[in-house]
């Protein structure tokens, strides 16, 4: 029998200077990733490998200032949606920590909840901080963790949820980011929906 698949996916942190940034996706309440093209040269990049994803986790990582959390390690993907030139990977929707509240997955203090994955994929890496480091190995890497730490993974995010207080996961998307965007969408569904239009036709 196969072995548990993750996949890490990295989230940039909000651009300041940006007055459109919305930072729309995932869409952690849809159990979306990928409709706005985000990862669409790397992980969600329309090739036979892609399609490979459906039953694998994504962990999704989002960076801050000296660290990066794991705000959700996604249910197994049910089915990746192709979208023209885009592909899509859907869930079923899970609760999402708030950033402040989310795993440590690396940080430049040198704290992690999960050193497998720090032992056997980041140190060694050519940068000056672990955060540097880890964002070096995983920006654009396609493919799944090891067995291990894909293990490590997933029992210590489950050990966690099951200890997590209500107040510790984001009642709105923008809770999941060390700040909010400079433009925050607000009607969510509604967006969505006009983004998967817009891909299924190739107009965006």
């Amino acid at each position: 029998m196969e072995g548990p698949r993750v996949y890490i996916v990295m989230l940039r942190q909000p651009n300041r200077h940006k007055r459109s940034e919305a930072r729309s996706d995932p869409y952690f309440e849809i159990g979306s990733f990928g409709c706005t093209g985000c990862h669409g040269t790397n992980l969600l990049r329309p090739d036979e490998k892609t399609d490979g994803l459906v039953g694998g986790r994504l962990a999704i990582v989002q960076g801050g200032k000296g660290v990066m959390r794991l705000v959700l390690l996604t249910p197994p993907i049910k089915e990746i949606r192709h979208l023209k030139k885009r592909r899509e990977a859907l869930w079923r929707p899970a609760k999402v920590f708030r950033f402040d509240k989310a795993p440590v997955v690396a940080s430049n203090d040198g704290i992690s909840s999960f050193p497998e994955l720090i032992r056997q994929y980041v140190r060694g890496v050519h940068r000056k901080t672990p955060v540097g480091q880890f964002s070096s190995r995983f920006r654009a890497r396609r493919d799944r963790l090891n067995e291990v730490v894909s293990k490590e993974i997933i029992r210590e995010y489950a050990r966690l949820c099951r200890k997590a207080k209500r107040s510790d996961f984001a009642e709105s998307y923008i809770d999941s980011m060390p700040y909010p965007p400079r433009s925050p969408e607000k009607a969510r569904q509604s967006s969505y929906n006009k983004r998967v239009k817009r891909a299924k036709t190739g107009e965006c």
